[in-house]
């Protein structure tokens, strides 16, 4: 999954499964922020290895001084295969 924000400065961005924070998970998950031109950011989230327990509502959010943004999407596993949707709210 991939968002991305612009803001000066550059906005923190955060993960969230289901409310709860995303922590990185070494060989599972993965989290990378790619810094481009014109004052955005690029923020990715990689899960390795899917299985059932990945289901849920996932959402990245950009908070800076002045604003938060997020973009929210849901993940459903089923066994063997996914299907990925993805909706913006800001």
């Amino acid at each position: 999954m991939k968002c991305a924000f612009r803001g000066n400065p550059l906005p923190e961005i955060f993960w969230f499964k289901n409310e709860a924070p995303i922590e990185q998970v070494k060989g599972k998950i993965d989290i990378r922020e790619l810094p481009s031109a014109n004052g955005r950011m690029t923020s990715r989230l990689r899960i390795n290895q899917l299985d059932t327990h990945d289901t849920g509502y996932y959402k990245c959010e950009a908070r800076s001084a002045a604003q938060s943004l997020e973009t929210i999407g849901i993940l459903k596993v089923l066994a063997g295969t996914h299907i990925f949707s993805i909706s913006q709210n800001f």
